[in-house]
């Protein structure tokens, strides 16, 4: 063969060898935008500041007041009665009417005005909590004090706050089992390396910050500390 067509040839093999190789490089290579799998983006942040509120009235009994998910109104619940109320100017305080209803607070204090005439409520913060997590979805809440804490369950989801509010953490539920004794039961969950135990034992229990009775005592294992207190089923 002539030396020139020699090196022709063995330019035109490089290249088919170099061809080759890239393309099974390529074939090696992972792609990040295919082949990694793309997490979700977690749920948002359950939003727990309180809007809800409930009221005790000398002549309506017990009423309900939202704020949730409401512009410039609120929605009033009485006995037997659901309504929007938009709201109304006021010099102070917050005044919300329908013409029929009207519903006027300031602090702890309100007026609620009904067709049959007007009634003078104080606002039960007890039960404003309750109120406030039943429509959040929450079904049993807990709570307890020295240190002050919280406990809420939404479906398999467990959310605690403890240390008067200044830590908080949450939980996916692994499950239930039966408690020490026939009418107690015990969740627990694991998240970033902590643990937590939650018992619940059907039994009337006794708030000793606000002297409310509850229908079930409630004991919290977190990190190896146990804390005591009571709490409610809300659905």
């Amino acid at each position: 063969m002539h030396p020139t067509g020699y090196s022709q040839l063995i330019t035109q093999i490089s290249a088919l060898l170099l061809a080759a190789l890239i393309t099974i490089a390529l074939s090696g290579c992972v792609n990040p935008a295919e082949d990694t799998p793309v997490s979700a983006p977690p749920p948002p942040a359950m939003d727990r500041s309180i809007k809800t509120f409930a009221w005790n009235c000398l002549i309506t009994g017990y009423v309900v007041t939202d704020f949730r998910n409401t512009e410039n109104a609120v929605w009033l619940f009485t006995q037997g009665k659901t309504q929007l109320l938009p709201r109304e100017r006021s010099a102070s305080g917050s005044k919300y009417t329908n013409g029929d209803y009207s519903f006027f607070s300031k602090g702890n204090e309100a007026i609620l005005e009904t067709p049959e005439g007007e009634d003078h409520c104080l606002k039960n913060q007890q039960a404003s909590l309750l109120e406030d997590a039943k429509l959040r979805g929450v079904d049993f809440r807990g709570m307890g004090n020295e240190p002050g804490w919280i406990i809420e369950i939404s479906g398999n989801q467990l959310y605690f706050e403890t240390n008067y509010g200044n830590d908080s953490y949450e939980f996916q539920l692994g499950g239930h089992s039966a408690g020490h004794t026939s009418n107690s039961v015990i969740y627990s969950g694991e998240a970033l390396g902590k643990t937590i135990e939650l018992q619940i034992t059907s039994e009337n229990c006794n708030d000793t910050m606000s002297d409310n009775v509850f229908e079930s005592r409630v004991s919290v294992t977190f990190d190896g500390e146990t804390l005591n207190g009571c709490g409610q089923a809300l659905h």
